[in-house]
């Protein structure tokens, strides 16, 4: 059964089912199509991704599959709304046209395709290692091990499941929509699964750039703290060290016992080099 529904367009965004969105609604077309969604008592609204960030959106400029969401919430300001979007189900844009400034679409639900068989052992293994990589992947980005494990168990279909990860996958639009787009249940972990495996790969790169030149700035500034002391401790010992004083003046007495003439003993004792050497033991030998 189709209906007509009220189109908001996402720049760069992609809307699942099962997942709330919020977003910032400025343009006049989309502010237009939000006024007459909310004079709708279910409040639904045709969530759909453009194929370029337009800001004049075009029916050609969409792509066919979207999301049947409800809006929530909204917050209007001077310069447009926030509003919060939850995916309910997938549907088809049958045809797509413009009205009173805005744009509509007769749209048909699209039904998912489940596995031949739900217990089958590649089946389970597959499900399984989404849900593995997921909770791996929320760990990377710092999320809860508690929050992650919440959200999870709560999640009980496999297509629910990709479409909560695809939601919240941090990957181009053509990529999600492409998740989105999948109705096969099982094709759709597969394309999730590859694609948290090359955000975790990514993720891991980072970190280990991360840790490496943490390990060069910590290694350069311990060199550069110790020569920095070993220029405090130079110039101590080159100016006015009491140590310094006291052998300038034991090398003066004994050049006094030596049995040179008195100008050459004068020469050596006053020689800006021979306080040099004295006064400091990281001169050159």
């Amino acid at each position: 059964m189709s209906k007509t529904l009220p189109i908001i367009p996402m720049r760069t965004g992609v809307l699942f089912p099962n997942v709330s969105l919020p977003i910032t609604a400025g343009r006049a077309a989309t502010l237009r199509a939000l006024e007459v969604a909310m004079r709708d008592p279910a409040h639904r609204v045709f969530v759909v991704a453009q194929r370029d960030d337009a800001d004049e959106v075009l029916p050609e400029g969409l792509y066919t599959v979207g999301t049947i969401a409800k809006v929530s919430a909204v917050q209007r300001g001077n310069n447009g709304a926030r509003l919060v979007l939850e995916g309910e189900e997938r549907g088809i844009a049958i045809r797509v046209s413009s009205k009173d400034g805005y744009l509509e679409a007769t749209v048909t639900t699209a039904v998912d395709l489940p596995p031949l068989d739900v217990k089958d052992a590649a089946f389970i293994a597959l499900h399984r290692e989404v849900r593995e990589r997921a909770a791996e992947l929320a760990q990377k980005r710092g999320i809860s091990n508690a929050a992650t494990a919440q959200l999870l168990s709560s999640i009980i279909e496999p297509g629910a499941l990709a479409d909560v990860i695809g939601g919240y996958l941090d990957a181009p639009t053509a990529e999600r929509q492409g998740v989105l787009e999948e109705l096969g249940v099982e094709d759709r972990l597969r394309r999730v699964l590859i694609m948290m495996q090359r955000q975790i790969e990514v993720l891991a790169a980072q970190e280990d750039i991360h840790t490496k030149v943490q390990e060069e700035i910590g290694g350069r500034q311990r060199e550069h703290y110790l020569r920095e002391q070993m220029k405090a401790i130079q110039k101590e010992l080159g100016e006015g060290d009491d140590a310094s004083n006291e052998a300038l003046g034991e090398l003066k007495d004994k050049l006094e016992k030596l049995p040179l003439p008195k100008p050459g003993k004068r020469s050596i004792a006053s020689s800006p080099a021979s306080r040099a050497q004295v006064a400091s033991p990281w001169s050159r030998r």
